[in-house]
């Protein structure tokens, strides 16, 4: 019995040599013949249409996108190859592999360098399927991803960009201020990531933060960290809501809130 499983599964590995990528189209000869880039693609994507799991036309045609600078037409004859592979994976050569991973890359830096929120999954794909991406570049990917769920309505959304932020505290390149985001950080510690959240645009995230400080310490208070305080109180405090206590009251931006002493221009604004 054992012997007849040893020999089923040779064949089987062997099958799977066999099947696994389609013979390769010469892309070059098929453009010398067609007379041009426009005639070859349209004799590939012809193939397609006719027989979308037409693997062998999916990737010449990523073959010759990527070659023309159409990287997303490429990725996406590769993405069809990929979820069209049987029993033993895509249907694809290495150099296939290889060439959607190096197109992930580069659109995942791409997204990283436009604060997309996506960058991160493509990197991390693109790592998956053997491409060289810096260490640096995935944290930056992290961290695009991390400061979009941080600016989340949900609070669920929030947490987990907080846990992201959290796995990045003590990595090289990483801010001071978020060690404020590791479990059990101190008071002062999470003010200071509030601080540093407000910075990024999650507003809800870091009043969170700054209310937890200002709750756990007695005054007297870090001027600075209350000044950040007093700048989301009056955010997200509505007119009807209670004001901050005059002597609560710190930083410049203290001077919209009714109340407020010492707000003479000459007090207010710093002439450098």
């Amino acid at each position: 019995m054992l012997a007849r499983c040893v020999v089923v599964a040779a064949l089987l590995a062997g099958a799977a040599g066999c099947v696994r990528a389609p013979s390769r189209i010469d892309t070059a000869a098929l453009v010398r013949a067609q007379g041009g880039v426009v005639e070859a693609r349209r004799v590939l994507e012809l193939r397609t249409v006719k027989d979308p799991k037409d693997l062998q036309a999916r990737l010449a045609l990523a073959a010759l996108e990527e070659q023309d600078g159409r990287p997303a037409a490429a990725m996406a004859h590769l993405e069809v190859v990929r979820t069209t592979g049987g029993p033993f994976g895509a249907r694809w050569h290495p150099e296939d592999r290889a060439r959607l991973g190096r197109l992930l890359a580069a659109r995942g830096m791409a997204r990283v360098a436009r604060g997309a929120g996506t960058a991160a999954a493509d990197l991390a794909r693109a790592v998956e399927l053997g491409a060289a991406v810096d260490a640096t570049a995935i944290a930056r990917g992290t961290r695009v991803k991390a400061e979009a769920l941080l600016r989340h309505a949900d609070a669920r959304e929030r947490a987990r960009g907080q846990r992201l932020i959290a796995g990045l505290a003590g990595g090289r390149g990483a801010e001071p201020a978020w060690r404020g985001a590791l479990v059990g950080a101190t008071p002062a510690a999470r003010a200071e990531y509030g601080a540093w959240l407000w910075s990024v645009g999650a507003r809800r995230a870091a009043w969170t933060e700054l209310s937890a400080w200002h709750a756990a310490t007695a005054a007297p208070r870090d001027p600075a960290l209350q000044a950040r305080y007093t700048v989301a109180h009056l955010w997200w405090t509505p007119p009807e809501g209670k004001p901050l206590p005059a002597e609560e009251l710190a930083g410049p931006e203290r001077c919209a809130a009714p109340g407020a002493r010492d707000c003479a221009p000459a007090k207010v604004v710093r002439v450098e």
